[in-house]
């Protein structure tokens, strides 16, 4: 069995929370990691082109050499482009079966989780705002609460 985790992810940072006990006699572990994929977009969008193949190759190698059970992506472009990912990774040995993309103010860049184990619960926040410097700000991208 392995523990639950809660996963809140921003476009800069995944945190883990982790909680209960674990049910088996020894406590399993698994690996978090994040990943700027820097505007892996599907079509064009904030005057960038589609993100090419090459540099497509290059974020699934750098994915593969992570070997993350549960990844945070940042910078992911539509769901389109996020099971893109996901299917070119299957195809290469890595299966992340669960997945999910939280919509935030941007319209084009997004953040995004792929996980071998079932996202149990997932939570968008994607109308929170934050002062700085005297003014306010809406957070862009929006961040995502994830029960693993």
């Amino acid at each position: 069995m392995m523990r639950r985790g809660l996963f809140a992810i921003s476009w800069t940072v995944a945190l883990a929370w982790f909680s209960g006990a674990s049910c088996g006699s020894a406590a399993e572990t698994f690996t978090i990691g994040t990943y700027n994929v820097e505007m892996y977009l599907d079509y064009p969008a904030l005057q960038h082109e589609v993100k090419s193949e090459d540099s497509r190759a290059k974020v699934r190698e750098s994915i593969k050499q992570m070997a993350a059970d549960v990844l945070a992506i940042e910078e992911m472009g539509s769901t389109n482009a996020l099971a893109e990912l996901q299917t070119s990774l299957r195809h290469e040995g890595l299966n992340y079966r669960y997945s999910a993309h939280v919509d935030g103010y941007d319209t084009n860049l997004h953040v995004a989780l792929l996980s071998k184990f079932p996202i149990l619960s997932q939570k968008s926040h994607t109308d929170d705002k934050f002062l700085l410097h005297g003014r306010r700000f809406k957070v862009t991208r929006g961040f995502g609460e994830f029960e693993i």
